[in-house]
């Protein structure tokens, strides 16, 4: 897959949720950075399913953030920090397994 460098214009942060505890031994829920790259932003919208005939699909919009390989472990439970908002990761794609470059697919989500 080719990619132009120059196409990696966005700053974006990866992010993780803390394991520290409180006093009373709840976590905490602060956000801990585990990577910090430049990305290529995408946006599409797509069709849901629909269950039963005649209503309308809903529609889903789906964030795709490509970036460098990187051996940093990112996984589903983790969100991204992009202008402001933050996405929740639902899928991480390794492009063919060839570890050039990371698809990570997002929906926005909340703090």
């Amino acid at each position: 897959m080719f990619v132009n460098p120059g196409e990696l214009n966005k700053r974006i942060s990866i992010l993780k949720m803390s394991n520290e505890k409180d006093g009373d031994g709840f976590l905490t829920g602060n956000l801990v950075l585990v990577r910090r790259c430049h990305a290529k932003y995408s946006r599409k919208v797509a069709d849901k399913e629909v269950d039963g005939a005649g209503m309308e699909p809903d529609m889903k919009a789906v964030t795709r953030f490509l970036i460098r390989y990187t051996t940093d472990i990112i996984k589903t439970n983790m969100k991204v920090r992009y202008n402001g908002r933050y996405y929740d990761i639902e899928d991480v794609n390794d492009i063919g397994d060839r570890h050039e470059w990371i698809e990570l697919y997002c929906k926005e989500g909340a703090l």
